[in-house]
């Protein structure tokens, strides 16, 4: 499957983060990109589409949103879909839990140039 064929849902509250991080999907790798603002939006799009990569904030209305993502990890048509979390810096204990539910991939907010979390994203998407 080419990347241009892929599907990959972002689900971000900051609409600013999630449209940049569209149009550089888009732009670089041609995958067709979902967006969701809230957890509950993305898993209706979840179920809605076959998405290929989940590109998923730790904190989404002030709520760490691992919960969610071991749900995700648990449902069995969404189990095998590499994600990729978007944490901040001080996420340090998130981070474990988060790796400890077989999330490999992370984009570091502030500290990821857009560059770098574009790499993650295409090292991800490769999986």
């Amino acid at each position: 499957m080419t990347n241009a064929s892929k599907k990959i849902l972002i689900i971000e509250e900051d609409v600013i983060v999630s449209r940049i991080f569209q149009s550089h999907i888009v732009k670089e790798l041609g995958a067709e990109v979902f967006t969701a603002i809230g957890i509950e939006e993305g898993i209706r799009k979840l179920e809605e589409e076959k998405i290929d990569l989940l590109v998923i904030d730790i904190f989404l209305n002030n709520q760490p949103t691992l919960g969610s993502i071991a749900k995700i990890k648990k449902n069995s048509r969404t189990s095998l879909i590499p994600i990729v979390l978007i944490t901040v810096i001080s996420d340090k204990e998130h981070v474990l839990a988060a790796q400890a539910l077989g999330i490999r991939y992370f984009i570091t907010k502030g500290n990821d140039s857009l560059h770098e979390a574009m790499e993650t994203i295409k090292k991800a998407i490769g999986d």
